[in-house]
């Protein structure tokens, strides 16, 4: 999800939270992936206490992800689009 910045331009945030599953051999913390019913409560405004949000919105399982090791040239910007560099290394 993005939004638009105060200075106009565009701007999006990636929540993290601690590892967990297979992702905590890769490293200590993972992107809030949370289920498709967690995403209206979480999107909510008026929904603040953080013991109702604990409620409502769910963790996506760790299970239902899995990963592989990619080209190291995915850490570089002038690569560009190719769909080879998600290809297992």
């Amino acid at each position: 999800m993005w939004t638009e910045r105060a200075d106009g331009k565009p701007g999006v945030a990636i929540l993290t939270e601690l590892a967990r599953g297979s992702a905590a051999n890769i490293h200590d913390r993972m992107p809030l992936i949370l289920t498709d019913e967690s995403l209206e409560p979480w999107l909510d405004p008026a929904l603040t206490d953080r013991d109702t949000i604990r409620r409502f919105v769910k963790h996506a399982p760790a299970e239902a992800f899995t990963h592989w090791a990619v080209s190291t040239g995915v850490n570089q910007p002038g690569e560009g689009e190719d769909e080879g560099l998600v290809n297992p290394a």
